[in-house]
This record gives structure tokens, C-alpha cells and sequence, in this order.
């Protein structure tokens, strides 16, 4: 199993970690943060520090999915975990229930029920 920082914890940051958790080949350690002045912790996962934190991990085999919205700033964020040696790590959505989930967290902020799920997934498309 990959294990997986999330390099940012914001709203963007939550949507990949989310996916990440819903991923069986994958291992969410935490969230890497340039802009937390305190650790704490995100969707039950620590902020495990900011970037320079995560540079100094180069040879611990963690896989680096981007959590960053803006292009600009993720582009040189991952120009920086490249350059240091650190694996990027796609992180792809994956079925229904994850979706819902994405949604859920973006709207309301919590996730979705076992029924609501369940609602979901066998509702007809249209």
C-alpha cells in the first residue's frame, strides 16, 4: 500500500484526500501545509507540517498527491517535490459513492449518510 501526504489542506486539499481515503491501494498519512501556523489535524488526518517538512522526508517513500487549486501554485510545488526526489502520485475519482462524498463535503461540509448513499447509487440517471 502507497502511503500518501496530501500537499495541501484546504477545500482542494480535503476533495484528494478524500479520494485518497476511498482508495484501497493507498494509505493517507496526512496533509503538508505551507499555510498552517500550528499543526492540527484535517478530516481526522494531522497537518503534519509545511513544505519543508515533507523535503526532508525525500528517502521514506511517501507519495505526494497535490492538493492545491491554484495551476500556478501547484505547478511550482510539484516543480520543488520533483527536484527533490519525491514521487507525484495521481489521485483519480473513482465511483459513485466517492462522488457523492466530494459533493457532500463541498456543500454541507460532513458526509453523507449510509442511506443517502445507498439513495445514490440506485437512483436512475437521467
Amino acid at each position: 500500500m502507497q502511503r500518501i501526504v496530501v500537499y495541501g489542506a484546504s477545500g482542494h486539499g480535503k476533495v484528494v484526500a478524500d479520494i485518497v481515503m476511498a482508495r484501497d491501494d493507498m494509505d493517507l498519512l496526512g496533509f503538508i501545509d505551507d499555510g498552517t501556523a500550528s499543526p492540527g489535524t484535517v478530516l481526522g488526518h494531522p497537518v503534519l507540517g509545511p513544505g519543508a517538512w515533507l523535503l526532508e522526508r525525500t528517502d521514506e517513500g511517501l507519495g505526494v498527491a497535490l492538493g492545491i487549486g491554484d495551476n500556478h501554485a501547484r505547478m511550482r510545488i510539484a516543480e520543488r517535490c520533483l527536484d527533490a526526489g519525491l514521487e507525484l502520485k495521481p489521485v483519480l475519482t473513482a465511483d459513485a459513492a466517492t462522488l457523492l462524498r466530494r459533493v457532500t463535503f463541498d456543500i454541507i461540509g460532513l458526509p453523507p449518510t449510509p442511506t443517502q448513499i445507498i439513495q445514490f447509487i440506485n437512483a436512475p440517471s437521467s
